[in-house]
């Protein structure tokens, strides 16, 4: 419950969970993974060791093993511990993705903070399993994914409309968001700024140098994945959920052979859902929690 409860002392977190909440307020992707405090108060002893049996009965199990020991050895072990469960695995539900945003809608909660927090959410249709899914990550990284992008050399060092401004891309349901600090009263000025920058990629207007730096920039974090066991195990879990072989060999080929061509058409794709906005009202200088953006 403490957790639940906060989640609103990080504004720009909290205003990019509220932002997906309305985008999906009819789809289980709008769910928090923690639920409410009323569901999380109804839980006694009983009910959460019943959900627990029907996990170990019901749930689909697929174990990851990343290091240096005998795998077949660790395989019988955990076969071993579930020889006495009575196991009827269900299938895995297929997440619901809605291709593109129907109205846009607009949200403003106000707060006693300094800074403003504009979430901003696009609906592509383009998840993990699609072909389309390596244009849509070198897309991402052009708009707004790292220290090279559109977002941040342009509305943020450029124009100066904000603290800190990054677009990041759900995988499982296609759903882009841009996230930005602002002075409350920039707001109507960042909105209009983060639509020009994609409209340019639309356009076309990606020069040679942002696409180079896109690229080396996703290889650069492809090769990183080997640095981590948990990275290793999540590049592979993710996968493994759309029933996808690959290795990270074959996603950074794929990654390094988009065209110009192939990302404009993505980025056409891309269409306007919601904006939330957390107006700060409160008078001073940029919130601390905002230094390291």
């Amino acid at each position: 419950i403490d957790a639940i409860n906060g989640k609103v002392n990080n504004k720009a977190v909290w205003a990019r969970t509220r932002c997906i909440q309305e985008m999906c307020r009819n789809e289980r992707f709008g769910l928090s993974e923690t639920g409410t405090v009323e569901e999380v108060q109804a839980c006694t002893p009983a009910s959460v060791y019943e959900q627990y049996r029907y996990m170990l009965e019901n749930y689909p199990v697929e174990i990851f093993f990343v290091g240096q020991c005998d795998a077949d050895a660790l395989a019988v072990k955990f076969a071993a511990l579930f020889a006495d469960v009575k196991r009827s695995p269900l299938p895995i539900p297929k997440t619901e993705i809605v291709r593109e945003a129907k109205e846009v809608r607009t949200v403003t909660e106000d707060m006693p903070v300094n800074q403003g927090k504009l979430t901003i959410g696009f609906r592509s249709g383009v998840t993990l399993s699609e072909p389309e899914y390596p244009a849509m990550m070198m897309f991402n990284e052009i708009f707004g994914g790292g220290v090279t992008s559109k977002l941040f050399m342009n509305v943020r060092e450029k124009m100066s409309l904000c603290y800190y401004c990054s677009s990041s891309f759900s995988t499982y349901s296609g759903i882009m968001t841009v996230s930005s600090g602002i002075e409350v009263k920039n707001f109507e000025a960042v909105r209009a700024a983060v639509i020009d920058q994609l409209e340019q990629i639309k356009k076309g207007n990606i020069s040679e140098s942002e696409l180079y730096a896109a690229k080396r920039s996703i290889e650069n974090a492809y090769r990183q994945l080997y640095d981590s066991p948990f990275d290793l195990q999540s590049f592979y879990s993710g996968r493994m959920l759309f029933g996808i072989t690959d290795t990270i060999e074959d996603c950074r080929e794929k990654l390094m052979s988009v065209s110009l061509e192939q990302i404009v058409a993505l980025a056409n794709k891309v269409t306007l859902d919601a904006l939330f906005f957390v107006e700060g009202t409160a008078c001073g200088e940029e919130d601390e929690e905002d230094d390291d953006e």
